[in-house]
């Protein structure tokens, strides 16, 4: 079953038994002094959940087993006072049976702990024998597939996408900017002959601006003009709105959408 991952955990323990073993010989060859024998078996359990975005609860789909093999770690009983040299043999066994170092030393001092608590004085009195650990070392690998990474992900690829797009704009094309846009000079309102009776189209331009004395792009006043204190030099779009011809002119060249109506000028894609 194949399915998504989104987080993963470790988990590791460790379930330790004792039994007391007195004996000459391990396989034919005799043993001297008093040996400590740690048997190690080793299994991982994986554990696939889902998370339900609303509840955050996880809710168990399926898990498999794996037995990743047995190791033997003995030593001289006596070393069990060498906490490092014990540590180092131990992580050893466990590297072999490809647990993760992360787990070593824990594992480690539970053995180590459990058998100085455990040996009595009686066994080390009684020579040629062994005392036998068996560890049985699990991990536990939990994998999460999580609805609400599902929605972050997409929210992701969506921003991804749109800023791969420049949001959706892309440039107008020079011709239309050329043909649409308009050089103009704007004047106050109250400077404009209120006993002409026809205005033309220059003359209404004027009179939008009276109204927006600001660039809607920068937000900044349109400043004095040449010549003239109350005239200043703007661009007019076909909607009567007036803007720097600068800062229109940086905005066409990124975006083919009106600042303020949102009008679409034509593009290298729709032309």
């Amino acid at each position: 079953m194949a399915m998504e991952i989104h987080h993963e955990k470790h988990l590791c323990s460790c379930e330790i038994q004792a039994k007391e073993q007195v004996a000459n010989k391990v396989n034919g060859v005799r043993v001297l002094g008093n040996q400590l024998l740690v048997e190690f078996e080793y299994e991982a359990e994986h554990q696939y959940f889902n998370t339900s975005s609303k509840t955050l609860h996880s809710t168990l789909l399926y898990k498999t087993q794996e037995n990743n093999g047995k190791a033997t770690f003995r030593c001289d009983i006596n070393r069990l006072k060498d906490s490092t040299f014990i540590q180092k043999v131990i992580s050893a066994k466990l590297s072999s049976l490809k647990i993760h170092s992360q787990f070593h030393r824990e594992v480690a001092k539970k053995i180590i702990k459990y058998a100085r608590k455990s040996i009595h004085r009686s066994f080390y009195d009684n020579d040629r024998s062994f005392f036998t650990l068996f560890a049985k070392v699990t991990r536990t690998h939990n994998m999460y597939h999580c609805e609400r990474c599902l929605e972050l992900q997409a929210m992701e690829n969506l921003m991804v996408e749109l800023q791969r797009r420049n949001c959706g704009m892309v440039p107008a094309t020079k011709s239309s900017v050329e043909k649409l846009l308009k050089r103009v000079k704007v004047v106050a309102v109250e400077e404009e002959d209120e006993e002409e009776e026809e205005y033309s189209r220059k003359r209404k331009m004027r009179r939008c601006v009276g109204e927006n004395k600001t660039c809607t792009i920068c937000l900044e006043e349109f400043g004095a003009g040449d010549g003239d204190e109350n005239m200043s030099h703007a661009s007019c779009m076909p909607c009567l709105h007036v803007f720097h011809e600068d800062c229109i002119q940086s905005w066409l060249d990124n975006s083919h959408y009106y600042p303020v109506c949102r009008f679409e000028m034509p593009t290298d894609s729709n032309t």
